[in-house]
This record gives structure tokens, sequence and C-alpha cells, in this order.
């Protein structure tokens, strides 16, 4: 019997006959189609600016998380640094915009248009 059992397999894999027999109604896994956005969404928000000595200006934002659960993260960044997919490519002269690369889109953002704040 033993013998049997093993000519039938043969040499596939133990499990190659599971979606053969179909017990359960399973179906072969489809990936889901991209999502496609006509303007990405930047979850990115200024809270400030800060200048130390002689050290570049650096920007600082916060991310917005998608769900509630999720922590904030923030980023302290100066122009050509990156982190976590967030580049800064140039900080305006006055402080009042900021040009970024967020996962590689271009984004920029203003002071009066993408300040963070509470209740927002």
């Amino acid at each position: 019997m033993c013998c049997l059992a093993k000519e039938a397999i043969g040499t596939e894999h133990p499990y190659s006959s599971i979606p053969q027999r179909n017990v359960f109604a399973l179906n072969a896994y489809v990936p889901p189609e991209p999502v496609c956005r006509s303007k990405p969404v930047c979850p990115l928000s200024i809270t400030g600016f800060v200048k130390r000595g002689d050290e570049s200006t650096r920007v600082l934002l916060a991310s917005r998380p998608k769900e509630p659960k999720e922590v904030m993260r923030y980023y302290k960044l100066s122009e050509g640094e990156t982190d976590d997919g967030v580049k800064v490519v140039r900080i305006g002269s006055k402080q009042e915009s900021v040009e970024l690369v967020v996962d590689g889109e271009p984004v920029v953002l203003t002071v009066q248009s993408n300040s963070f704040a509470i209740g927002k």
C-alpha cells in the first residue's frame, strides 16, 4: 500500500493535488489591480522650520496617518536629505514653501495650504 501511494504521488509537490480536488471551492489567486490616482495625495504637513547656528535650514514635517491607530511620523530634513521616501529638493527663501519628492512624485507644500493645525 505504501508503494502505491508513492507511485500515485510521483515527484509532484505533495500539496499540488489540493486545488485540483477543490474541496473548499478555492480559486486561484488573482492579484488586485493597481489603483490609479489622477493626483497623488500627499499626507505631509509643514509644522515649522529650524535654523541653528551654522547648520542649514531644516523643514519640520508631520505625516497624517491614514487610519486612527497608526502613529504620526515626523521628519526634520534639510535640502538634499532623504528619509523614508521623502526627499527635500528645495526650501523657499522666505520659508514659505518646500519642494519635495514623495515616493518619486514631485510635490510643493506651502505654509498657507499645507500647515499642520490641530483638528485638521
